[in-house]
């Protein structure tokens, strides 16, 4: 558990930076998201302290939900024909369990490093934004679109668009924390 005032350890360290790696991740690249979910777990399994990040998972009702949720893909593939897309299905689904298993597992209670993450996010955010429309104004080279839904660059428009909201909703969070 990361508290102010304490001396970090070089996991924690790890730990934050990670955090940082994945809210970028989301924003902007699958690749950076696998990338600080597969660092993320692997200092977890390294660190080595497994009852409290059992007693943090046990107490948590969000990892309860989630986990069920997860268990119910698992059950319906009992039922399934096309078993190649199942575990596709599952594999795709699999980070919607570890990002809150190993946020719930070692929790950041350090508020500094939970703003820091949050305008990390943001800014991301931003970036891109700025990045998509300037390719929509062709700034940078011509690009024709088709259809607005091709402005996200970075991956599904809608998806996009729920990380917006959240960034606008962290937004309004931080200016009145």
């Amino acid at each position: 558990m990361l508290k102010t005032g304490s001396r970090h350890s070089l996991h924690d360290y790890i730990h934050i930076v990670g955090i940082h790696a994945l809210a970028v991740g989301l924003v902007c690249s699958k690749a950076i998201l696998s990338l600080s979910l597969i660092l993320l777990v692997t200092n977890l399994v390294i660190e080595r302290n497994y009852r409290s990040y059992w007693s943090y998972l046990r107490s948590s009702q969000v990892f309860l939900w989630v986990s069920a949720f997860f268990i119910l893909h698992l059950i319906a593939l009992a039922w399934s024909v096309d078993f190649d897309y199942g575990f596709h299905d599952i594999r795709i689904k699999l980070s919607i369990l570890l990002i809150p298993a190993v946020l719930i597992a070692k929790p950041i209670v350090d508020g500094n490093i939970k703003t820091s993450i949050l305008w990390i996010f943001i800014s991301t955010l931003f970036v891109t934004s700025l990045i998509n429309v300037t390719a929509y104004f062709q700034f940078f080279g011509e690009r024709v679109y088709a259809d607005m839904r091709e402005l996200s660059l970075f991956g599904s428009h809608i998806r996009y668009a729920l990380l917006i909201v959240m960034g606008m909703v962290s937004t309004i969070y931080l200016f009145h924390e």
